[in-house]
């Protein structure tokens, strides 16, 4: 199983970025062959972050449904379940809490048909690791594996483990919280940076045609392109 990133993701961010360069290029060079070059290249660059972005919306969401997951395996092998028919029950709890689109029902659903060929529960853990470059993930299978062959105590492995990401979880959220509330409190009054963008750039394109003498060269405008996209990103 591969982790698939849809197409809608690459045009999200390419139009985004080619609509955001083309319109701050138009506005300073009154150009619409720049406005186009301009918004190409940022709309690459867009296209990039937003695959960045969505990855790493993935993996946090991946997190809160792994220890959903590891809860839901740790009821079934208190009531006796082996650890492969632990995988099956967690995934239908899984798929009544989230959805059968749910990264961690899909991933449960494949681990079932890869042990139905005879492949271990450990190394599939492993494998969907790998895949998902999580540290949870990663930890959880390292810890199964060493249990596994000198027979410890899974039921406890597990329940420690989700334990464990749900403090992850909650330190992650208040320190999210608190850097909002700080950006917050640093950003009182309305943020005017996209007024004053569209002010200077109006200003320089209007005064920049009816005063020839005046126009600003490329190289500055090419400067306030570039301050002002990352001001703006």
């Amino acid at each position: 199983m591969k982790r698939v990133i849809g197409y809608k993701v690459y045009v999200r961010g390419m139009l985004s970025g080619f609509f955001q360069g083309a319109f701050i290029s138009f506005l300073f060079y009154q150009s619409v062959f720049l406005a186009l070059v301009f918004g190409l290249g940022y709309g690459g660059f867009q296209m990039f972050q937003e695959r960045k972005r969505y990855c790493r919306r993935q993996e946090q969401e991946m997190s809160l449904e792994f220890r959903e997951g590891l809860q839901g395996i740790s009821s079934a092998l208190r009531a006796g379940y082996s650890m492969e028919n632990a995988v099956h029950e967690a995934r239908i709890e899984l798929e009544m809490l989230y959805g059968k689109e749910a990264l961690l029902a899909q991933e449960f659903l494949w681990m079932e048909k890869q042990m139905d060929l005879n492949q271990s529960v450990e190394q599939l853990f492993f494998e969907m690791a790998e895949r998902w470059n999580t540290e949870d993930i990663n930890y959880f299978a390292q810890v199964f594996q060493t249990a596994k062959r000198t027979g410890g105590d899974l039921i406890a492995i597990t329940r420690s483990t989700a334990g464990k990401i749900s403090e992850k979880i909650e330190v992650q959220r208040d320190s999210d919280i608190d850097c909002r509330e700080k950006n917050g409190s640093e950003n009182n009054e309305p943020d005017s940076s996209w007024d004053d963008f569209v002010f200077l750039a109006l200003f320089t394109g209007i005064f920049g045609l009816s005063l020839s003498g005046l126009r600003q060269d490329c190289y500055d405008r090419s400067a306030c392109t570039v301050s002002y996209g990352i001001l703006l990103e």
